[in-house]
């Protein structure tokens, strides 16, 4: 989708007229400002830049950390291999937009670029569905075997699959139109999407029909069960930090009753009980609570995708099926910035990964450390204070302790006295402090 399918769909196909007459004077929509256009550009230009570097730096943390090749960090790279592809055909569109829509690169990239973009979201709600699938399996079937680096790679290929599949009629739709002949002679072209059928009414059903099927497949479907998923999740995980709480609780209560000793050893033996019962639940849960935190990520992910991505999808099912909205005169504008929304979760994603996740987070600080190593004279300089430091303490403490020692021993001595004797000794110590 782009925006000849726009102009050209208000047009009633009509691709005689020249690239001028689509966004020229003659258009029925008020132009977009020259300064928010050069806006917009700086801006997709940052998000192509943030994009390519923190989606690269997602792919490459996990083969430098064998703990992270699991099934699920596993996917998420494969998002972040989705996004960097996302990216990727942006150069291309802006170049088409930068040149009054027209296509200048040929009939080969007209059938791929469209496509492929379309093709690489698809990879990415299945890859969303896939990660809630895989979570949810985790929590409520605890005791399974872990999928193998097989069942892995297989759930990755499906995704592709699924994806090229569904995006497989837009491939072949994909053509060059004419729009007619420059000043110079040559002639102008568009890439737009026909659809087989003897009319031009049996197109434009077959299309509408077409964009139904990838808006339920691209957005309704993939969003309803990752949102069931999630909920299903959130009540297992509610219900495990209740089964702590009521374990220990009748841990210590069927302790405490059983044992026959005083109030004071009773009070001693629940501390003790309570201190061995969470050290027993520690691993349970610190687990329970890093599977929060990832999925507190994941719920993040899901929400800037569908913040950012389906007011586009749905943008043109709307006027697929309602003619009346091509007569908005600001909706050439309104269009620029839901595309223009479209393109930042691919920027947005490697930073949640960073900020939300243990692991990701802690990868990216030692590799930041390791950007910034201290110089070697720096290190001997802080070696050589921290034994100057503790020299100092060690020779300061030998000083105090033969004091100390003495005093320990006066009162050791003074405790063997007899009562009378002891009370003597501290009436004249009383007596020597009230004189000073």
């Amino acid at each position: 989708m782009n925006l000849n399918r726009l102009n050209l769909s208000h047009d009633d196909g009509n691709a005689s007229q020249a690239p001028e007459a689509i966004t020229g004077d003659d258009s029925p929509y008020v132009p977009e400002p020259q300064v928010s256009r050069i806006i917009r550009f700086v801006i997709l230009a940052i998000l192509f830049m943030v994009a390519i570097a923190g989606n690269a730096t997602i792919c490459i943390i996990p083969m430098r950390r064998k703990r992270m090749r699991t099934c699920t960090y596993i996917l998420v790279t494969n998002l972040a291999v989705s996004d960097i592809g996302t990216m990727l055909c942006l150069p291309y569109i802006i170049l088409a937009e930068w040149q009054g829509n027209e296509w200048t690169l040929g009939e080969v990239m007209c059938r791929l670029v469209n496509p492929s973009l379309t093709m690489f979201y698809l990879v990415t709600t299945n890859t969303l569905v896939a990660i809630a699938a895989h979570r949810f399996f985790v929590l409520v079937f605890p005791f399974r075997s872990k999928p193998s680096k097989t069942k892995t790679a297989l759930v990755v290929l499906l995704t592709w699959l699924v994806a090229f599949l569904c995006v497989l009629p837009s491939f072949g739709a994909r053509e060059l139109s004419s729009l007619g002949t420059k000043p110079n002679g040559e002639t102008a072209y568009a890439c737009i999407e026909t659809f087989p059928g003897k009319t031009a009414q049996q197109q434009e059903d077959l299309k509408n029909m077409y964009n139904i099927f990838q808006y339920v497949i691209n957005s309704c479907l993939p969003i309803v069960i990752i949102v069931v998923l999630y909920l299903a999740i959130a009540y297992k995980l509610r219900q495990m930090s209740s089964a702590f709480g009521s374990f220990t609780t009748e841990r210590r209560d069927s302790e405490g009753t059983i044992s026959l000793q005083s109030t004071a050893s009773k009070s001693r033996s629940r501390i003790l009980l309570g201190r061995k019962s969470s050290v027993d639940n520690y691993p349970m849960r610190k687990r329970n609570e890093l599977e929060k935190k990832f999925l507190r990520m994941l719920a993040v992910v899901v929400a800037i995708f569908v913040i950012c991505y389906v007011p586009y999808t749905t943008f043109f099912l709307v006027i697929s099926h309602f003619p009346a909205a091509y007569d908005w005169k600001y909706l050439l504008i309104f269009y620029h910035y839901i595309y223009l929304l479209m393109w930042f979760p691919n920027a947005l994603n490697p930073i949640c990964y960073g900020c939300l996740d243990e692991h990701y987070g802690k990868a990216l600080r030692v590799w930041c450390s390791l950007q910034h190593k201290p110089r070697k004279s720096d290190f001997d300089k802080h070696l050589h204070n921290s034994i100057a430091k503790n020299s100092r303490f060690y020779r300061t403490n030998s000083r105090t302790m033969p004091p100390i020692m003495e005093q320990s021993n006066s009162q050791a001595a003074s405790s063997q006295l007899p009562g009378e004797e002891r009370n003597q000794t501290s009436r004249k110590k009383w007596r020597l402090l009230s004189r000073r």
